[in-house]
């Protein structure tokens, strides 16, 4: 039903076997509850550090090595798209979500909520839309000429696309424009398609955590002693967080205004 791409840097060896041990691990001999690949670029990988690769592969099986692109943070565009490309040949999916090495799920809920989503034509995660295109430092987007604001857009920490998108996208990846923010380009992709976009508070996605909450299906910007404790507590009590908290507000998406009124945060615990 799902199938989980996860962005990853060849050296993120203790983050990769970190997953593994917790949220993508197969629980009681069950079959995994959805395949995963880490995703990597392997153009111009030193000889040393593609053995290893080529070792934990042997191991594992879940590498998505990219012959053809560079492993680069100004290449995660790049490589998010090549993944979808590759699976659009070698893969049969409901859905895909894209996360980061630093990412979290509680897999066995969003399956669940997955199960009475839209099989096609569907987009879901946590959506800004009145956020304003950087023209220094490492989020910068140079070349976005499109308007004053990014078109609405699923933050990157994790994200789910219907199949029939991601297969849409890798048919015309020849002609899509690329930009520096994976999630924003997706975004712009995505933009003049008649789809559902479903925001949703449950995703803590953003740049950096909004705290822990229990509601949360995936959240992300974790340590990997982070993620071994959300591991160790849901086995333990069955919820996410030894003790929740709010480190800043979340907000629901507003999609009667525009989008640069959409997402007004609220500072209260209603919203996860």
């Amino acid at each position: 039903m799902l199938v989980v791409l996860v962005l990853t840097a060849p050296d993120n060896v203790e983050r990769r076997d970190t997953l593994r041990a917790t949220w993508l691990r197969p629980r009681g001999g069950s079959p995994p509850p959805a395949r995963h690949w880490f995703v990597l670029g392997g153009a111009a990988l030193p000889s040393e550090q593609h053995s290893r690769l080529l070792a934990e592969q042997s191991r594992h099986g879940d590498l998505l090595i990219l012959p053809h692109v560079t492993d680069a943070y100004t290449q995660l565009t790049e490589k998010v798209l090549a993944a979808f490309v590759w699976l659009g040949a070698h893969s049969r999916h409901q859905y895909v979500m894209k996360c980061d090495d630093d990412t979290f799920a509680r897999l066995g809920p969003l399956l669940t909520e997955l199960e009475s989503a839209p099989r096609s034509r569907f987009y879901m995660g946590f959506f800004d839309g009145r956020a304003r295109p950087r023209r220094t430092g490492k989020w910068a987007e140079p070349s976005w000429d499109i308007c004053d604001l990014y078109l609405p857009y699923a933050l990157g920490g994790g994200y789910i696309l219907s199949g029939d998108l991601v297969s849409y996208l890798a048919t015309a990846a020849p002609h899509l424009r690329r930009f520096n923010s994976e999630d924003v380009s997706v975004g712009a992709w995505l933009a003049p398609l008649a789809i559902e976009r479903r925001h949703d508070p449950r995703f803590d996605t953003e740049w950096e955590s909004r705290g822990c909450d229990n509601r949360h299906l995936v959240t992300h910007k974790h340590s990997v002693a982070q993620m071994t404790e959300m591991q160790r507590t849901l086995e333990r009590r069955g919820v996410l967080c030894d003790k929740e908290k709010r480190i800043r507000g979340s907000y629901v998406y507003n999609a009667s205004v525009p989008p640069s009124q959409c997402c007004k945060r609220v500072t209260d615990t209603s919203l996860p």
